[in-house]
């Protein structure tokens, strides 16, 4: 029997793949053999196992240093990059109370409702511009004796204190399950535009029914220049990258982790902002793709057998990620299995759904907008007597919002969103309404209320579109997603869902135009309102290869779209397994890989691959 002997050696390149720039290398991996005895069969499992274990423990190491440690800022402290003189216990009573005196002095209308030692605050650092404050209160109105939340970030020196930022809103002890609610504070303390001074990173934060709703982020410098909270999506938490310059300096990184199991996203904060597409936060990303490599291989148990370990594709990915070498590859590659051709296929639809994105279908709605020969109704965005007198007539209505959005000389469609009911149980309700010349009171169109909400109703309660098609001013509302009315001239003219049609799925309106987007059972309908009738213009059932009938050429290209997605959608549950055993999920797969345009390759790789009693 052939003798050989297993060499290991790792060579990797001078620069970290997670480094953020060329001027920081991360240490190189010293070039380390390991060597066995010569043997007569190949290697056992322990031996691959601790191969794969010393692999990855040199790794860590060498990522691990490459980076200073993280700031951790303690209970009471905003967190700070860099050099950072903390303010004593005595300091902070003093400037508790000061904030006390200053809150009561710009609130005069109101009453803090804790005493001040238990006034919500944190403190940043001691620098000669001041001190950074951040500052939650809840307090009361004296002659309303209704409590209103504030969020302050304040520069807090000698004999004055500064606004940075605010926010007031509904009070912290109010927050509720249908409650929109915004908190504000800072995210970090770092020098971005290296004037040895901090800057502010601040974060807004909304929820709506205690979930996260979008967050933002505003860089205020220490000489004054602001930039403005921008929007960075719906995050479950915000955090600093491991990867980071030297003491937060110019750049900092910014690591989202969304709610859902969507992949954590990078983001780049200089003094100029935020921006997500910036090669500081892919090299991070690449070093934390690296760390997360090298420790899953370091926490392997080495009791693991053959088959419990990556397979050679994964093994192969997973050190290319760390940098290894091709050629430094292959010994390790030799202690593992072979990847079974079904899982490859898998793994390469996986990666084919990851990197998908959706084409922008804004240029198609315009083109359906203009096929249908629909054309926008102004809005004067004008108040409107007779929808103020009717609210009169609802039970304790305040707080109204209201506004013309079609006017013609037969009437107008209005939105009215208001609060009623009584101030223990309120009830949110938005409405679009037709109130027809001459008419003493309006007729609803479509309303929807949320309770126990303090505020107006939100712009996603009930959503519209309004347009002109002929004489005729037409309306389409959908009500909380889940039921759509049409109207032409405040006369109903239809309504979806019609009889024993599903009424749980989303309806929204297709890029905020006259044409309303239903999604039900395997697939989904397009519907639009002319002066008489709802009509279905189009509708495409999932992994159905049959062309379904459309009215208009640009409705067929819209479906033509979305069964491309519906494909990539369908391709999601892709499964090694199934694609084994289940002729019925291969040929979904198949169908989908179709549907979403995808490399024919993958079709013949399924094909080559499944087994052979079902071919």
């Amino acid at each position: 029997m052939k003798r050989f002997a297993v060499v290991v050696v790792f060579v990797v390149a001078c620069s970290s793949p997670g480094a953020p720039g060329a001027k920081r290398p991360a240490p190189a991996a010293p070039a380390t053999q390991l060597v066995e005895p010569a043997q007569d069969e190949p290697p056992s499992s322990a031996e691959a196992v601790r191969h794969l274990i010393d692999a990855g423990k040199l790794h860590v190491d060498r990522l691990t240093r490459a980076f200073p440690e993280l700031p951790v800022a303690t209970d009471g402290h905003i967190n700070a990059f860099g050099a950072c003189l903390r303010p004593t216990d005595e300091v902070t009573d003093v400037l508790r109370q000061r904030v006390v005196a200053w809150m009561d002095r710009e609130t005069p209308d109101e009453v803090h409702d804790t005493a001040p030692e238990d006034l919500e605050m944190t403190v940043g650092c001691l620098e000669r511009t001041g001190i950074i404050v951040d500052v939650h209160a809840d307090r009361t109105k004296r002659a309303t004796q209704k409590q209103v939340g504030h969020w302050w970030i304040l520069r807090v020196g000698d004999g004055r204190i500064d606004r940075i930022a605010e926010h007031t809103g509904i009070a912290q002890a109010d927050f509720s399950g249908a409650a929109k609610s915004t908190t504000l504070d800072t995210f970090l303390l770092a020098d971005l535009d290296r004037d040895n001074l901090l800057d502010v990173i601040a974060k807004r934060e909304d929820t709506l029914g205690g979930n996260a709703a979008g967050h933002a982020i505003a860089v205020f410098g220490s000489r004054g220049k602001t930039t403005g909270f921008a929007p960075i999506g719906t995050v479950g938490t915000l955090e600093l990258a491991p990867a980071q310059s030297a003491e937060g300096r110019g750049t900092v990184v910014a690591l989202m982790h969304p709610p859902d199991d969507k992949p954590a996203r990078y983001g780049c904060i200089t003094e100029a902002g935020y921006a997500e597409a910036c090669t500081t936060a892919a090299s991070a990303k690449r070093h934390d793709q690296a760390v997360e490599a090298a420790q899953r291989l370091a926490s392997l148990d080495p009791a693991t057998t053959i088959e419990g370990l990556p397979d050679r594709d994964e093994l192969d990915g997973m050190l290319a990620t760390l940098g290894v070498r091709p050629p430094a590859r292959a010994p390790l590659l030799a202690l593992v299995m072979p990847t079974p051709g079904l899982r490859r296929v898998t793994r390469e639809i996986q990666g084919l759904v990851a990197r998908h994105r959706p084409e922008d279908d804004q240029p198609l709605a315009a083109a359906l907008r203009t096929e249908l020969g629909d054309t926008p109704c102004a809005g004067t965005a004008a108040d409107s007597p007779a929808v103020r007198a009717w609210l009169k007539l609802r039970p304790r209505a305040r707080a109204a919002i209201v506004k013309t959005v079609c006017a013609t000389p037969r009437g107008a469609y209005v939105e009215a969103r208001w609060v009623e009911g009584p101030d223990d149980f309120p009830r949110s309700i938005g409405a679009l309404v037709w109130v027809a010349v001459g008419a003493a009171l309006p007729t609803i169109i479509g309303e929807a209320a949320d309770l126990n909400v303090e505020t107006p109703a939100s712009a996603d309660t009930v959503t519209f579109a309004t347009y002109r098609r002929g004489a005729a001013a037409i309306a389409m509302v959908v009500v909380q997603g889940k039921r759509l009315v049409a109207a032409a001239d405040g006369a109903i003219v239809g309504s979806v869902p019609p009889g024993g049609m599903r009424s749980d799925k989303a309806m929204s309106l297709y890029r905020g135009s006259d044409v309303v987007m239903h999604e039900a059972g395997d697939g989904m309908s397009w519907w639009h309102a002319t002066e008489t009738a709802l009509v279905k213009v189009g509708e495409v059932r999932k992994l159905t290869v049959r062309m379904p009938a459309a009215t208009t050429p640009v409705m067929k290209r819209v479906i033509e779209r979305e069964r491309r997605e519906l494909g990539w959608q369908a391709l999601v549950e892709a499964d090694e397994a199934l694609l084994a055993d289940d002729e019925d999920h291969r040929e979904n797969v198949l169908r989908a890989l179709d549907l979403a345009g995808a490399d024919p390759m993958l079709r013949a790789e399924i094909e080559r691959a499944k087994p052979a009693a079902s071919r």
